[in-house]
């Protein structure tokens, strides 16, 4: 993949610049090679029960609000026409947020039966998209921040291909290390760094060091209690989307 020669504080020759001196140690990844690995360490949690808490939150709402509207009526009063029509609108509004609630408190079970059902199958398809294509990370915080998807700022992290083998693997850390701080001492630089990044939610690192860097991610600190992580592009083979899974503490 060719280098981006926009990107700022020239990464070619820090990377160049950047070879360790010695490769220490490191952890050995998770296996989730295994369904029931996979589920037990990376695949998201249910949601079935949040997702029944928020229809059941918002039913009671706005059966409170409908309950609350319906002694505050207005008296009736004798009208016709357009002025007939709003005064009974006025009167009988209640209704609306009444039938809103309710509709919300019959779909809390509904979502909840739904999303339990579902569960299983989105963990097997994640399961099948990460055997396919998936690419475990170990992760290491960054002295630099990022757009967030929001409007928001979020740390960066360095994600490392766990198959890349040690020296390699430091010498990306190092590359990095190496930029961040060049960054960090020029405001100018960092603002340019950052609006090349924009809000990709994962940057292969030959994008910004060149092709000897492949195995290297430029990443959100979504989940910066993880050690390693599941990085899934999607669609496959492009970077546009990413899926990042933490991997569980108790890998």
């Amino acid at each position: 993949m060719p280098n981006d020669k926009s990107w700022p504080c020239d990464p070619e020759s820090v990377w160049a610049a950047a070879a360790p001196a010695a490769a220490p140690g490191r952890p050995t990844p998770p296996d989730i090679g295994d369904l029931d690995d996979f589920r037990r360490l990376a695949a998201p949690g249910d949601g079935a029960v949040g997702g029944a808490v928020v229809y059941a939150i918002a039913g009671a709402f706005f059966l409170a609000v409908g309950i609350v509207a319906l002694f505050f009526r207005p008296d009736p009063a004798d009208a016709d026409g357009f002025l007939g029509v709003l005064q009974w609108l006025i009167r009988w509004y209640p209704i609306a947020p009444l039938a809103v609630g309710a509709a919300f408190l019959i779909a809390a079970p509904r979502s909840y039966r739904r999303d339990r059902a579902d569960h299983p199958h989105e963990v097997r398809d994640l399961y099948e998209a990460a055997t396919d294509r998936g690419i475990l990370v170990e992760k290491a915080g960054a002295s630099f921040r990022i757009l967030d998807r929001s409007d928001g700022w979020v740390d960066a992290a360095v994600g490392v291909d766990v198959r890349l083998d040690a020296v390699r693997a430091a010498h990306i850390r190092e590359a990095f290390r190496t930029w961040f701080a060049l960054l960090g001492a020029d405001a100018q630089a960092a603002r340019h760094a950052r609006n090349l990044n924009g809000r990709t939610e994962v940057r292969r690192a030959e994008e910004i060091f060149g092709p000897e860097a492949t195995g290297g991610y430029l990443m959100r600190a979504t989940y910066p209690n993880s050690a390693f992580a599941l990085l899934i592009p999607d669609p496959p083979h492009t970077s546009n989307s990413w899926e990042e899974l933490p991997i569980a503490d108790n890998a």
